[in-house]
Protein backbone atom coordinates (compact mmCIF):
# COMPACT_ATOMS: atom_id res chain seq x y z
CA UNK A 1 0.00 0.00 0.00
CA UNK A 2 2.88 2.36 0.71
CA UNK A 3 4.20 1.87 -2.84
CA UNK A 4 0.77 2.68 -4.25
CA UNK A 5 0.52 5.80 -2.10
CA UNK A 6 3.99 6.93 -3.20
CA UNK A 7 3.15 6.34 -6.87
CA UNK A 8 -0.04 8.41 -6.61
CA UNK A 9 1.76 11.18 -4.71
CA UNK A 10 4.56 11.25 -7.30
CA UNK A 11 2.12 11.40 -10.21
CA UNK A 12 0.18 14.23 -8.56
CA UNK A 13 3.26 16.27 -7.67
CA UNK A 14 5.17 15.78 -10.90
CA UNK A 15 2.39 16.22 -13.46
CA UNK A 16 3.72 19.51 -14.76
CA UNK A 17 1.30 19.73 -17.69
CA UNK A 18 -1.87 19.82 -15.57
CA UNK A 19 -3.43 23.17 -14.74
CA UNK A 20 -6.15 24.32 -12.37
CA UNK A 21 -6.73 24.90 -8.68
CA UNK A 22 -6.60 21.20 -7.83
CA UNK A 23 -3.01 20.68 -9.01
CA UNK A 24 0.36 21.66 -7.59
CA UNK A 25 1.38 23.13 -10.96
CA UNK A 26 -1.75 25.29 -10.84
CA UNK A 27 -0.39 26.92 -7.70
CA UNK A 28 3.13 27.31 -9.10
CA UNK A 29 2.34 28.70 -12.54
CA UNK A 30 -1.04 30.34 -12.04
CA UNK A 31 -2.58 32.76 -9.57
CA UNK A 32 -5.10 30.45 -7.89
CA UNK A 33 -3.36 30.81 -4.55
CA UNK A 34 -4.29 34.51 -4.44
CA UNK A 35 -7.96 33.73 -3.90
CA UNK A 36 -10.16 31.40 -1.88
CA UNK A 37 -11.37 29.75 -5.06
CA UNK A 38 -9.29 26.56 -4.76
CA UNK A 39 -10.72 25.87 -1.30
CA UNK A 40 -14.25 26.45 -2.60
CA UNK A 41 -13.76 24.25 -5.67
CA UNK A 42 -11.81 21.52 -3.87
CA UNK A 43 -12.60 21.58 -0.16
CA UNK A 44 -10.28 19.60 2.06
CA UNK A 45 -13.17 18.18 4.05
CA UNK A 46 -16.86 18.82 4.47
CA UNK A 47 -17.27 21.48 7.11
CA UNK A 48 -20.24 22.63 9.15
CA UNK A 49 -22.98 24.75 7.63
CA UNK A 50 -22.02 28.42 7.77
CA UNK A 51 -24.17 31.52 7.91
CA UNK A 52 -23.35 34.50 5.72
CA UNK A 53 -23.91 37.75 7.57
CA UNK A 54 -23.40 41.25 6.27
CA UNK A 55 -22.64 44.29 8.40
CA UNK A 56 -25.14 46.38 6.46
CA UNK A 57 -25.35 50.18 6.59
CA UNK A 58 -28.77 51.70 7.30
CA UNK A 59 -28.86 55.07 5.53
CA UNK A 60 -31.88 56.32 7.49
CA UNK A 61 -30.38 55.85 10.97
CA UNK A 62 -26.67 56.14 9.94
CA UNK A 63 -25.84 52.89 11.79
CA UNK A 64 -24.89 49.35 10.79
CA UNK A 65 -26.70 46.12 11.58
CA UNK A 66 -26.03 42.44 10.93
CA UNK A 67 -28.22 41.06 8.17
CA UNK A 68 -28.74 38.00 6.04
CA UNK A 69 -29.85 38.31 2.44
CA UNK A 70 -33.29 36.99 1.52
CA UNK A 71 -34.11 35.12 -1.71
CA UNK A 72 -34.16 38.37 -3.69
CA UNK A 73 -30.86 39.59 -2.23
CA UNK A 74 -32.30 42.18 0.15
CA UNK A 75 -30.76 42.42 3.64
CA UNK A 76 -32.91 41.34 6.59
CA UNK A 77 -31.88 42.37 10.11
CA UNK A 78 -30.87 39.31 12.16
CA UNK A 79 -29.16 40.85 15.21
CA UNK A 80 -31.92 39.98 17.68
CA UNK A 81 -32.52 36.49 16.29
CA UNK A 82 -28.80 35.61 16.41
CA UNK A 83 -28.24 37.27 19.84
CA UNK A 84 -25.70 39.81 18.62
CA UNK A 85 -24.98 42.78 20.86
CA UNK A 86 -22.58 45.70 20.50
CA UNK A 87 -19.50 46.03 22.66
CA UNK A 88 -17.91 49.39 23.27
CA UNK A 89 -14.42 50.04 24.57
CA UNK A 90 -13.66 52.57 27.26
CA UNK A 91 -11.51 55.62 26.49
CA UNK A 92 -8.50 54.01 28.19
CA UNK A 93 -8.93 50.82 26.16
CA UNK A 94 -9.25 52.88 22.95
CA UNK A 95 -5.92 54.59 23.67
CA UNK A 96 -4.17 51.24 24.19
CA UNK A 97 -5.07 49.93 20.74
CA UNK A 98 -2.16 49.77 18.35
CA UNK A 99 -4.50 49.78 15.35
CA UNK A 100 -7.81 51.59 15.56
CA UNK A 101 -10.56 50.76 13.09
CA UNK A 102 -13.74 52.71 12.34
CA UNK A 103 -16.10 50.81 10.03
CA UNK A 104 -18.40 53.78 9.35
CA UNK A 105 -15.42 55.93 8.38
CA UNK A 106 -14.10 53.18 6.09
CA UNK A 107 -17.52 52.91 4.43
CA UNK A 108 -17.54 56.65 3.82
CA UNK A 109 -14.06 56.54 2.25
CA UNK A 110 -14.87 53.57 -0.01
CA UNK A 111 -18.21 55.10 -0.96
CA UNK A 112 -16.60 58.37 -1.96
CA UNK A 113 -13.75 56.69 -3.83
CA UNK A 114 -15.96 54.23 -5.76
CA UNK A 115 -18.97 56.53 -6.17
CA UNK A 116 -21.33 53.97 -4.64
CA UNK A 117 -23.72 54.16 -1.71
CA UNK A 118 -22.50 53.15 1.74
CA UNK A 119 -25.17 50.46 1.85
CA UNK A 120 -23.96 48.89 -1.39
CA UNK A 121 -20.33 49.04 -0.23
CA UNK A 122 -21.28 47.40 3.08
CA UNK A 123 -23.07 44.56 1.27
CA UNK A 124 -20.02 44.01 -0.91
CA UNK A 125 -17.21 44.18 1.67
CA UNK A 126 -18.94 43.65 5.03
CA UNK A 127 -19.50 39.90 4.66
CA UNK A 128 -18.84 37.42 7.46
CA UNK A 129 -19.17 33.68 7.10
CA UNK A 130 -19.35 31.77 10.37
CA UNK A 131 -20.95 28.83 12.13
CA UNK A 132 -23.84 30.12 14.22
CA UNK A 133 -25.08 27.88 17.04
CA UNK A 134 -28.34 28.19 18.90
CA UNK A 135 -28.14 29.32 22.50
CA UNK A 136 -24.89 31.25 22.04
CA UNK A 137 -24.56 34.99 22.35
CA UNK A 138 -22.23 37.10 20.24
CA UNK A 139 -20.72 40.53 20.69
CA UNK A 140 -19.50 42.83 17.93
CA UNK A 141 -16.84 45.48 18.26
CA UNK A 142 -15.23 47.43 15.43
CA UNK A 143 -11.86 46.65 16.99
CA UNK A 144 -12.25 42.93 17.73
CA UNK A 145 -14.92 41.80 15.27
CA UNK A 146 -17.69 39.34 16.08
CA UNK A 147 -16.90 37.03 19.00
CA UNK A 148 -18.81 34.43 20.97
CA UNK A 149 -19.38 35.46 24.59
Amino acid sequence: MADLEHAVTESELTSYQRVGPDTLQGFLAETWFLSALPQVLNPFRKSEQTTKLFLCFDEDDEVCFFAEKDEKGYPVNRENILNITRGELSEVEQRNLWLSRDYLNLLAQYSERNEMSKRRISLRYGELSLVMREGYEYEYSDQFGLVKI
